[in-house]
This record gives structure tokens, C-alpha cells and sequence, in this order.
């Protein structure tokens, strides 16, 4: 385990923030990790070298809501891991498109997550998320529902229970087949995305 220094004066944030990196199940290639807090920052930020570098915003409304920051941060973490090992750059590259390629990343992240320690906190977050969208009155957009959909086929690939699949396997949005098809085929770390996954996003949002 690298050195860890946590720079955080707020005693229940420091220790969420500890305890979430206590239980990481994963290789950290870092020598040192940082983390700290800023007002700067609109929630998450980070940077990495040697060093893993992550700044909090600690007025921001989501710590307060302990399932919701601890996915966040979870997937901070394994996006920022995917960075050092070239992942994201890949995904980039392959997909071209800047919202798809941010989608995907967060996918692979939170894969890593929920495979590396965090599955009952990122079945939280998941829940979390739809539960307080399902009880807004809102209509749920193409966006939300392929964001909960990816939640479910996360959790599906590594052998969790249907939660999630079974608090959005009422909402119906129309002509949305051909995209998750295509997410359906992203496996780790067989399969990144293809031009065909590109093609199946440009159709559901741009035309």
C-alpha cells in the first residue's frame, strides 16, 4: 500500500475517506497518495504521476449523502487507476466521441470498483441514484436510463442480484435496443467499445 496522507480537517470525512481506501483490493502503482480539500474544486478532482493526487470539495451537497459520495469516490479512484494504466487513453482513442468515451470510462471504473472491493458500496450508489430519480417527477431522459442500464449490467457480470435490473425494468424508453446491445458486449478487458457501439450512440443521441 502506498503512503497514504489524508489533509482533511473534518473528522467523519477524513475517516469515510480512510475507510474507503482500506478497502481496496487492487495493485495501487502510486507512491504516494494525497488526499485533501478544496472549494475550488466543483466535487471531485485529482491528478496523477508517481503520485495519486485527489482534492474534495467539502461543501458539496453530496458528501452528506454517505451511499452517494462513497461511489463517487470509489469510481474516482478506479477512473484515475485506469488512467495510469493507460485504459482511459485507450478508450478515448478508440471511441473519438468525448460523451461516450466518458461514459465508457466511468463504466470500466466502476467495473473495477465493484470487482475490487467496493460491490456493496456501488450497489448502494446505484440504488441510491435511481430510487431518488424514480421518485422525482420528472420524465426520465435517454441518458439517465442508459446510465442505470450499464448500473444493472455491471452487477450482472460479476454474478450480483437483479436490484437493479428490476427497479428500472418498468421504464420504457422507445429505440433504445441497438445501444444496449452494443453495451451488453463490453467486457473487461477483452472489449473496450468498437465503432459499432460509436455508431449505436451517435444514433440514440445526435440524430
Amino acid at each position: 500500500m502506498p503512503k497514504l496522507i489524508i489533509d482533511i480537517e473534518e473528522t467523519e470525512l477524513k475517516e469515510m475517506v480512510k475507510s474507503i481506501f482500506s478497502k481496496i483490493d487492487y495493485p495501487l502503482r502510486f507512491d504516494i497518495i494525497r488526499i485533501g480539500t478544496s472549494y475550488k474544486t466543483a466535487f471531485l478532482g485529482g491528478d496523477l504521476d508517481n503520485e495519486m493526487k485527489i482534492m474534495i470539495n467539502p461543501g458539496n451537497k453530496i458528501i452528506k449523502n454517505k451511499r452517494l459520495f462513497r461511489g463517487h469516490l470509489a469510481r474516482f479512484i478506479f477512473f484515475l487507476i485506469n488512467k495510469k494504466e493507460g485504459l482511459n487513453r485507450e478508450i478515448g482513442e478508440n471511441l473519438e466521441v468525448r460523451d461516450l468515451a466518458k461514459f465508457t470510462q466511468n463504466f470500466f471504473a466502476d467495473y473495477k470498483a465493484v470487482k475490487y472491493g467496493f460491490k456493496k458500496e456501488m450497489r448502494d450508489f446505484y440504488v441510491e441514484k435511481i430510487l431518488k430519480r424514480i421518485y422525482d417527477e420528472r420524465e426520465i431522459s435517454k441518458g439517465e436510463y442508459i446510465e442505470f442500464y450499464a448500473s444493472g449490467l455491471i452487477l450482472k457480470k460479476v454474478k450480483e442480484e437483479a436490484e437493479v435490473e428490476n427497479l428500472i425494468e418498468n421504464i420504457n424508453i422507445p429505440r433504445l435496443e441497438p445501444l444496449l446491445k452494443e453495451l451488453d458486449r463490453l467486457n473487461y478487458p477483452y472489449f473496450f467499445g468498437d465503432s459499432a457501439l460509436k455508431k449505436a450512440w451517435l444514433k440514440t443521441f445526435y440524430l
